[in-house]
């Protein structure tokens, strides 16, 4: 029959070929793998990618970073609670704003604050509101209701501390409105009106 005698298209055309080059035994083109940390490009040059940071001493510690994940291992190895506060207060005052730095402030404050709750320091646990409120314009809103609403639980944890907590709510409130959280204001609030 007529349609039998032509080829099929799709049996006349190939996908073309593509050149790949130098390949890799792990299929990445131009690279292979020498070592643990070591790996070599088309040019011969050896690439070191030990270090997450090319600025570090210490895998993934960048030393200019005073106080970030070394000071975090030294907060959990000392031996005393307020050495450990210290410590994380430290962490606090360092002014870089990267993600990472960001991160560990994040989990220093939780941190932070359940140690003061434990050592029942509740005035400085309303300090430590005030003083963090420049780190809060860098965090965003949500993570930020995280930290206030966390604080607040540990200073209700704290025995005798009622009215410390109705003025900190007060002032959270009045901060929340200048700043324009407002759904932070309606959870301080509906925790004042609950006190």
């Amino acid at each position: 029959m007529w349609y039998q005698s032509r080829p099929r298209r799709s049996e006349s055309r190939q996908a073309p070929q593509r050149d790949r080059g130098r390949q890799g035994a792990d299929g990445d083109k131009g690279v292979a793998r020498i070592g643990w940390e070591r790996m070599s490009g088309l040019n011969g040059t050896e690439v070191d990618k030990g270090f997450l940071n090319p600025t570090s001493d210490k895998k993934g510690v960048d030393p200019r970073d005073k106080c970030g994940l070394s000071c975090k291992q030294l907060a959990l190895e000392a031996k005393t609670p307020s050495e450990s506060i210290s410590i994380y207060y430290r962490m606090l005052e360092n002014p870089s704003s990267s993600p990472d730095s960001l991160r560990i402030k994040e989990q220093a404050i939780t941190n932070l604050s359940d140690l003061l709750r434990q050592e029942n320091r509740a005035e400085e646990l309303r300090s430590l509101l005030t003083q963090l409120r420049p780190f809060f314009a860098l965090i965003p809103k949500a993570k930020t209701a995280k930290i206030v609403r966390g604080i607040i639980d540990a200073v209700a944890k704290i025995p005798g501390t009622s009215d410390l907590q109705i003025s900190l709510c007060k002032e959270m409130v009045q901060w929340t409105r200048a700043e324009k959280r407002t759904f932070l204001r309606q959870r301080v609030e509906a925790r004042l009106a609950a006190l």
